[in-house]
């Protein structure tokens, strides 16, 4: 099994500022003063045309994975371009500092390393200036209708799906929000990261505090991240222990860790190889979004069957208005089972629809009130998730049995619920 990731990814490109040189170069303003202002042809030739020919990333790169480019808005000819960047409406005739296409490229972050202040200026003058020279040329404003109007190669759903912010918002779902499983070991300061720098060194360091997007940039340029072959990114191996990890097992395959960080995987590498063309090529919407609420189920006595195998407890609340309990878990949380000790800690996770109130809600105070809830176990007895990871934790064929607990869900390791296991079927 190959684990090798590849170097050069989009969004973490090391020294891609380097290669916009030949960029500025050609979009440059001569430092020259000369007799006659330029025509719109004049300008298109020296300062817009050499950006189809420049191997160099433009400012697209900064807000879009893939299917987004510059060179997808200018035809050979200044004609075809003003045609089809005003028929693609990406010039106001009127208005043309207010043209959509200098809105976009004043869009791009600088923050961004793959390219430099100093070339997406370069571009955004040189449109702006060739802009305002074409508006002004009746030979262009009354061209016909465009064969084919400039826009981005792929779907407006595909182009925000692939947007950096969009992959930045689906990291914080499916990564970020399994924090627990890896913080405290991979976050800097704490005793456990500073004793796993003293032995594997700096690149254990890949957890930001309080910044999911600072973690994502990590992630990706410490190579955790295999665009070729997800499923054998490390960021999955070594929770997995397929890879010698310090910190032990911390994935079973099919659990919620495992699921939401391949989730991502999977998503960022099509993304980056332009796999997405249609919407219909596009993943499924996810169902729910897990918040971490800080509460620890600490359960023992776990029947024998349940040793080294996957355990979901799904958590529902009692509905007093209906005398009867929620038809829906209000949480959930899995972990494997120590067989030795025929315990688990299972970290409980808010289930809430993604994009809801309730997510937002839930994001500002993730805690879950006092009273009496019904747990239902479900355990991959069989090991049918190594087969298939894909398959829900809450199957039929996982469930095991329930029982009720009260409990005021204290936080942190040191002040779990403590739940011997007594199954009602």
């Amino acid at each position: 099994m190959s684990i090798t990731s590849p170097k050069a990814q989009p969004f973490v490109l090391a020294g891609a500022a380097a290669v916009v040189a030949v960029l500025v170069v050609a979009l440059a303003i001569p430092a020259h003063t000369t007799v006659r202002a330029p025509d719109s042809r004049e300008l298109f030739e020296r300062r817009i045309a050499p950006i189809l020919k420049s191997p160099n990333p433009s400012s697209c790169a900064e807000c879009h994975l893939s299917g987004v480019d510059l060179k997808d808005y200018i035809r050979p000819t200044e004609a075809e371009t003003f045609a089809a960047l005003r028929d693609g409406g990406m010039i106001d005739l009127k208005s043309p500092d207010d043209s959509h296409l200098l809105k976009l490229i004043r869009m791009s972050r600088p923050r961004t390393p793959l390219v430099t202040q100093t070339a997406r200026s370069a571009e955004y003058e040189a449109f702006r200036a060739w802009i305002a020279s074409a508006v002004a040329n009746p030979a262009l404003t009354s061209l016909p209708n465009a064969a084919r109007p400039a826009r981005a190669r792929v779907a407006d759903a595909v182009v925000r799906h692939t947007r950096i912010d969009s992959v930045l918002a689906s990291f914080e779902r499916n990564v970020w929000s399994q924090q627990g499983r890896c913080m405290n070991c991979h976050t800097p300061g704490t005793p456990e990261n500073t004793e796993n720098v003293r032995k594997y060194g700096e690149r254990v360091k890949w957890f930001v505090p309080d910044s999911p997007e600072e973690t994502m940039k990590r992630v990706l340029a410490q190579n955790l991240v295999n665009v070729e072959k997800p499923e054998e990114s490390l960021l999955l191996l070594k929770p997995l222990n397929k890879v010698p990890h310090g910190g032990g097992v911390k994935f079973l395959y099919g659990d919620a860790g495992y699921k939401q960080f391949r989730a991502w995987l999977e998503d960022y590498a099509a993304s980056v190889k332009g796999t997405y063309k249609t919407p219909k090529d596009l993943p499924a919407a996810q169902s729910e979004s897990l918040i971490n609420t800080g509460a620890i189920l600490n359960i023992v006595e776990t029947p024998e069957s349940w040793g080294d195998r996957l355990l979901t407890v799904d958590i529902y609340p009692w509905d007093a208005a209906k005398s009867a309990w929620a038809s829906k878990p209000i949480a959930t949380g899995d972990r494997g089972v120590w067989a030795k000790g025929r315990s688990t800690n299972v970290l409980v996770f808010l289930a809430v629809p993604p994009g809801s109130q309730a997510e937002q809600t839930a994001r500002r105070n993730p805690g879950m009130p006092s009273g009496r809830y019904l747990l239902k176990y479900y355990c991959d007895t069989a090991g049918a998730l190594e087969r298939d990871f894909r398959k829900p934790t809450d199957s039929p064929e996982f469930y095991q049995g329930s029982q009720t607990v009260t409990t005021d869900w204290p936080k942190g390791w040191g002040s779990p619920t403590k739940v011997p296991v007594r199954l009602e079927k």
